[in-house]
């Protein structure tokens, strides 16, 4: 594709609304041109300059900005590109915007700068999806996990997973080639000896893929338990905010109410749910319902219990973290894992420590695989290599290529358009 078949491009590239400045993108070939009949020309060479941004049609002024152009190759999307600074009114950006469409620029797709910056070889897909996840960060961990992933850790991961792979590769090919005449038998062995390892890393991988979804998308934990145990006045002072009803009566909690908050650099969403008993009331009934719901697709239940409610312990299993609340009373739970009290703070912060050595690897968050598209490819390659673990050499080797296919999609280089298209349009505006 020719640079006359490309479109140039712009967008906003901070959040809409009020705010000190606004930035706005644009790139592709005729950036240069826009460039000069919007601020009156200057050099691409990612130098700020102040200029009078002036409407092409009428010569207004529309803002006075700091512009900075970024030459073709030395830039994000690895085309020429302007970045303009203006102030930050939404109507200053809206006109500006209505200045380049009139030069001939057309409004950016989500994901159109990182989608050139991927084509341009500026980005793998790796490297473009941690631009994303940066982006959506909020927590710590999820920091932590989208740098891995754009700072080209992953790709190295990846690149060093296929290097073994190749490795296998050419014992398999010389077995074919050669065989056991030439060259003496036993020529695969050590070809299956790196498929079992990567077999193992891969399972590793995958198995820290889990955690790390988590981290990206939040864990949820169900605060279950019977009635006036004190679950409502517990996720109340975990959020440090009243999100609950409380009171002295039973039953006062009838549906599953959640909560957001940040604990340890992890996001947790936790969930308060009606108390667990047999009830004739139809509408606590539901309640009840949506309590064991919660409860059956939570990532961690904490079951709780106070010295005021007898709890059928029963329904605890043996993953659930038993927390003893109500300590200000006396209680003192001495099958419980956690002692609290709700009221005085009493042993919270210990809480929440073992709510995220439960339910989250830390180790997750400095490296991991963590998208479906991710575990899908991990997992493709995973089936190939253990056919090929139990396969004859030159069967062996055809599995391997497909593996190193379905790693290759991890990257990007196997050109699937539509999963190019599906990963790109999920980026926001700007990127």
């Amino acid at each position: 594709m020719s640079a006359s078949d490309i479109d140039t491009i712009f967008a906003l590239a901070t959040a809409p609304g009020r705010g000190a400045i606004a930035i706005i993108r644009v790139s592709g070939p005729d950036c240069a041109a826009i460039a000069e009949r919007l601020a009156g020309g200057f050099a691409f060479d990612r130098r700020m300059r102040l200029r009078a941004l002036r409407d092409p049609a009428t010569g207004e002024t529309l803002d006075s900005a700091l512009v900075v152009g970024f030459p073709e190759g030395a830039s994000f999307t690895g085309e020429a590109m302007t970045e303009l600074h203006l102030h930050g009114g939404r109507a200053v950006a809206a006109a500006v915007m209505r200045a380049l469409a009139a030069l001939g620029a057309q409004p950016a797709a989500p994901g159109a700068f990182s989608r050139r910056a991927f084509d341009n070889g500026r980005l793998d897909l790796l490297e473009a999806e941690g631009v994303a996840q940066l982006a959506a960060a909020e927590t710590e961990a999820q920091r932590r996990l989208a740098l891995w992933s754009l700072g080209g850790a992953a790709s190295a991961t990846v690149a060093a997973w296929r290097e073994t792979l190749v490795e296998a590769l050419v014992w398999f090919e010389a077995d074919s080639d050669f065989g056991e005449e030439e060259l003496g038998g036993g020529v695969a062995a050590p070809g299956y000896a790196r498929v079992r390892e990567l077999v193992a890393l891969l399972d590793a991988a995958r198995a820290k893929g889990d955690a790390a979804a988590r981290i990206r998308e939040g864990a949820r934990v169900a605060i279950i338990g019977p009635p006036n145990v004190g679950k409502s006045s517990l996720i109340n002072a975990l959020v440090k905010r009243d999100i609950a009803i409380t009171s002295p009566i039973a039953g006062t909690t009838r549906d599953a109410l959640e909560a957001r908050c940040e604990a340890f650099g992890f996001d947790l969403t936790l969930v308060d749910t009606a108390g667990l008993r047999v009830t004739d009331d139809p509408i606590e009934a539901v309640g009840v319902a949506r309590a064991q719901a919660a409860a059956e697709t939570a990532d961690l239940r904490v079951f709780v219990s106070s010295p005021e409610a007898t709890a059928d312990l029963t329904t605890r299993r043996s993953s659930d973290l038993h927390v003893a609340n109500k300590a200000d009373l006396g209680c003192i739970g001495e099958d419980a894992d956690f002692t609290v009290s709700a009221v005085t703070g009493e042993g919270l912060d210990a809480l929440l420590d073992a709510i995220g050595a439960r339910i989250v690897d830390a180790g997750a968050a400095q490296g991991a695989f963590s998208t479906a598209r991710h575990l899908a490819a991990l997992d493709g390659a995973r089936a190939a290599l253990a056919r090929a673990a139990q396969a004859p050499p030159e069967i062996a080797a055809e599995e391997c290529r497909l593996a190193a296919q379905a790693l290759d999609s991890l990257i990007g280089r196997v050109d699937v358009e539509h999963i190019l298209d599906g990963v790109f349009s999920t980026f926001c505006l700007g990127k």
